[in-house]
């Protein structure tokens, strides 16, 4: 499984946190009427069940879970081939990371003689051999975005301060990535709790 990590999360991903939590929209979402029910996992699948109460009996919906428990996601971000060499001349790793720049004061890079600025490529194009964070996924649930609590955001972005400043910041990244009233819709997200494998 690949994710695509805008610029905040692969910041705070570069701080290589030991749990990571991803918050994604449902392939689809559940007809009018069904609540969510409860999340089936079995060898190695994932369903998500809905339910609306009828007269007579429950009727049921079903959908399959994105991000099964035991899944293994690579998570693709902002990159280049390093661009630097050594004062020795030597290279020093292959691929270098938007996440990572600005430098901070010290870094082993100060010592470096640039042969080009940084030419950041999408993370869609991000060579596997690349990708330097790996999760695997050890808890899902399904809830409205709106339910969402402190915990589950900063685990995703590691956004720091009070519960207001923190909610603003996640709807601002939510509505760019599903849409500008994705929010105010308050539909159906997964919560995938990850721990890191790499």
């Amino acid at each position: 499984m690949i994710i695509y990590a805008t610029d905040d999360i692969a910041k705070h991903l570069a701080t290589k946190p030991d749990i990571w939590t991803w918050i994604g929209g449902l392939e689809k979402q559940p007809p009018e009427g069904f609540k969510y029910s409860m999340t089936y996992h079995h060898a190695g699948k994932g369903t998500v069940i809905f339910r609306k109460k009828c007269k007579v009996r429950s009727r049921y919906w079903k959908i399959k879970l994105p991000y099964p428990i035991g899944t293994e996601v690579r998570v693709k971000e902002m990159w280049d081939t390093n661009p630097d060499f050594t004062r020795d001349g030597w290279f020093e790793g292959t691929y270098i990371y938007k996440a990572d720049y600005p430098l901070p004061p010290g870094h082993i890079r100060e010592n470096t003689v640039a042969r080009r600025k940084p030419e950041w490529h999408s993370p869609v194009t991000m060579p596997a051999d690349a990708v330097r964070h790996v999760y695997e996924v050890t808890d899902v649930r399904v809830c409205k975005v709106q339910e969402l609590d402190l915990d589950d955001i900063f685990h995703m972005m590691g956004i720091p301060g009070e519960s207001g400043y923190v909610h603003r910041e996640f709807e601002r990244w939510y509505n760019s990535r599903y849409g500008v009233d994705a929010w105010d819709d308050n539909e159906y997200v997964v919560v995938a709790t990850m721990k890191g494998v790499k």
